[in-house]
């Protein structure tokens, strides 16, 4: 029966090592699953169990972007599938996401309300809610996070946001419906919003 032979530590990464199998190098792996594994030199092992260490490294590799992947921002579930299926297997990807939702790296109810948080104070809810549906948001979860943003709060949001713009201060009103008005419209804005704002403010 093959036998691992040799236990090598990377010299480009030491946090990784190779296994050599009958004295020829076989595999590269992740050196923490040496104790998941428990593999050591002289321990006899067949080749479904090889294959199984490859799988188990790929796995530790694909949680491994998907962390530094995060490190950056939180993410959709949609957004790390589709940055690990770059370089990944369906598998790979599946098990590591299901992972990532088990200790809560993905949370999609708790990326869309902190989504809308940060968003709030420039962008419309219909904005915001277009933005959470490209990221793959799901319908029900982009009601909730956005239930918050009613009519009201919106025109509040919406007289801060021209307030802050010196350029549109003093204009007339005809000028104000065409500049501020495709502000606001880029922004998300309903006519309805629009006209409260330039009626207030011109």
């Amino acid at each position: 029966m093959p036998k691992v032979t040799r236990i090598e530590e990377q010299k480009k990464d030491k946090n990784r090592v190779n296994i050599y199998i009958d004295d020829e190098f076989s595999f590269g792996m992740s050196a923490l699953l040496l104790v998941d594994y428990d593999i050591y030199k002289g321990k006899e092992v067949t080749q479904k169990e090889i294959e199984r260490y490859k799988e188990g490294d790929d796995l530790t590799k694909c949680l491994a972007k998907a962390y530094r992947f995060l490190s950056y921002r939180p993410r959709s579930e949609k957004e790390m599938r589709d940055k690990l299926l770059e370089k990944f297997d369906q598998d790979n990807v599946d098990e590591a996401i299901e992972k990532l939702k088990k200790y809560s790296y993905i949370d999609d109810a708790e990326f869309a309300r902190a989504w809308v948080c940060s968003r709030e104070s420039g962008r419309s809810a219909k904005a915001i809610s277009f933005e959470l549906k490209r990221k793959g948001i799901a319908p029900e979860i982009i009601e909730e996070a956005t239930s918050g943003l009613n009519s009201e709060k919106e025109l509040s949001l919406a007289l801060d946001i021209v307030n802050s713009k010196s350029k549109y201060q003093g204009l007339t009103k005809p000028d104000a419906y065409k500049k501020v008005g495709g502000f606001l419209s880029r922004r998300g804005y309903s006519y309805e919003i629009i006209k409260k704002v330039i009626e207030e403010l011109y």
